[in-house]
């Protein structure tokens, strides 16, 4: 293999890593965008209503499904702490600290929706 070879496997494998990390952004910003508006649909459509331009609606849909995401996972992993062997005090615990959680993500997309002019 002459150093030329080598020089253009190189670049066609950057490239293929380049494709490949463009395609999963890609699809992921698909896949955000239909939960977020599968949720709002579940919801009365709420956030397309409301909102003041199409720009806004998108937002507000993206925002919803990442929120709503963050959500699940952090009360799934707070949830999964919780074991029935557990003394009442560290089950009342669990308990609070998922209230608190869900408190913080409401608090925070009450806050990213009133900035985006939808509430």
């Amino acid at each position: 293999m002459t150093p030329e070879n080598i020089n253009t496997e190189s670049k066609s494998g950057e490239e293929d890593k380049l494709k490949t990390v463009l395609r999963t952004i890609t699809i992921g910003i698909v896949v955000l965008a239909l939960f977020g508006l599968m949720l709002d649909a579940f919801g009365g459509f709420y956030v397309l209503r409301h909102s003041k331009s199409i720009y806004t609606g998108c937002a507000g849909i993206f925002l919803l499904s990442l929120f709503y995401l963050i959500g699940e996972a952090g009360s799934t992993w707070i949830s999964s702490k919780d074991k029935v062997t557990h003394p009442w005090y560290k089950r009342l615990f669990h308990l609070f600290m998922l209230l608190v959680y869900a408190a913080l993500i409401i608090l925070a997309a009450g806050i990213a929706f009133n900035y985006l002019k939808i509430l």
